[in-house]
């Protein structure tokens, strides 16, 4: 039997895994494919990877980022941003687990708990057993009690890796957000979300675009994004390019934490821990691993019922105050469903045109209690008067005053 047991191989997952293997218990990885390659395009702000001594797993970076907003509205970010190296990440974070860390294939179906450990059911009939568990397996656990009664939005994008004869972009910078309006088309619905490109330069003839619906609720259809990256691409003068490669994204948003604590402890995406105003969790699992792995091994080597090391877990996971916190992000992201193209463009030209340590906080998820206040004041104060009246019937409807007074506490 194991000391610890986390269920998927992502990022978040490997990554808790290696810190508490490095810590010297017992671990097991249990994936159905955990030697495979990670296929997602991860984009980061490389200060936030270096602080976690990770910046050599970049392929790529850029020292600047671009939003445009149509209209002449154009924000240079003068923070650089990266593209991740799957590869090299994910053999840093092996290193770091050093040769004791196991990687079982297999689905898990189901856990039981008794008194002093967890049984995982795979779909093989076999199982794992090991003192605690963590669930590290996305948005869609199996594990976790589900949490009743939440709609959650979501992040829809339709991406492709082109070859191209000339780049739409400059090579240079990162385009983090092209909301200029498209041209209208006929299949397009007047309440249908709006959609901005995001596009990273990889080479002088190699770029990333991904048409991207930040949030909404019903999800978006991946083949209105996909005309609408052709579209967009047109719009941009570019007519003849090779598709190399795919990728289709939907990412839940807004769903509130699971309830805890319980016996399976969550992590990543499996937690809750999107960003609920950007889509982003990759640097903050990344960045909250150790604290959880110190938590989880200190309590098993001081040998307390796996309940109680479950219990800290969530605690830090999920502390009191992260969770007020968080619901105030998803206050936000209301505010975000509740605007057209127009309301969003006008509002991330009022948001990004304040101090960069103001929105990179907020962005970044890494912002106190007080400071999303300041942040959220200094965008009413600076919005247009149809955003600071869709802000202000926010804040005053159902549960918008209560949280807004709660996060100076």
């Amino acid at each position: 039997m194991r000391d610890l047991a986390v269920v998927g191989a992502g990022p978040a997952g490997l990554m808790l895994a290696a810190e508490a293997a490095a810590r010297g218990i017992s671990v097991v990885v249990v994936d159905p494919a955990p030697e495979h390659r990670w296929p997602n395009n991860y984009g980061v702000w490389v200060d936030a990877l270096a602080a976690l001594g990770l910046e050599a797993c970049l392929a790529a970076r850029w020292p600047t980022a671009r939003v445009h907003l149509g209209d002449d509205r154009s924000h240079a970010i003068p923070r650089a941003y990266g593209r991740v190296d799957n590869d090299a990440l994910k053999q840093a974070i092996l290193r770091r687990a050093g040769p004791a860390l196991e990687r079982v294939p297999g689905r898990v179906v189901g856990v039981t708990h008794g008194a002093d450990h967890s049984t995982l059911a795979l779909a093989s009939g076999g199982a794992v057993e090991a003192r605690v568990v963590v669930d590290a397996t996305g948005p869609a656990s199996a594990l976790l009690e589900p949490t009743s009664g939440v709609v959650p939005a979501a992040q829809v994008a339709f991406g492709q890796v082109l070859r191209v004869d000339r780049l739409p972009i400059p090579q240079h910078e990162l385009l983090l957000m092209d909301y200029r309006p498209l041209p209208r088309h006929v299949a397009a619905g007047a309440d249908e979300p709006a959609s901005f490109l995001y596009a990273m330069p990889l080479g002088p003839d190699l770029v990333f675009v991904e048409e991207t619906v930040l949030v909404s609720r019903p999800p978006l259809s991946l083949p209105i994004l996909q005309d609408r990256l052709q579209r967009r691409l047109s719009s941009l003068g570019l007519l003849r390019y090779d598709v190399e490669a795919e990728e289709r994204c939907y990412i839940p948003m807004g769903a509130p934490p699971p309830r805890g604590p319980q016996r399976v402890v969550p992590f990543g995406a499996a937690a809750g821990m999107v960003h609920p105003a950007t889509g982003y969790q990759l640097d903050r699992a990344l960045a909250l691993a150790p604290a959880l792995a110190e938590v989880l091994v200190a309590g098993l080597e001081a040998g307390a019922s796996p309940g109680a090391v479950a219990a800290t877990g969530w605690e830090v996971v999920w502390p009191r105050a992260r969770r007020r916190l968080w619901a105030v992000y998803g206050f936000g992201m209301e505010v975000l469903l509740d605007l057209d193209g127009a309301g969003l463009r006008a509002f991330f030209h009022t948001f990004f045109s304040l101090e960069a340590e103001v929105w990179g906080r907020y962005l970044g998820g890494t912002a106190t209690g007080a400071q999303v206040a300041a942040a959220m004041l200094k965008v009413f104060a600076a919005a247009p008067g149809p955003i600071r009246r869709r802000l202000l019937a926010h804040g005053l409807g159902p549960g918008g005053w209560s949280l807004l007074r709660g996060l100076g506490d």
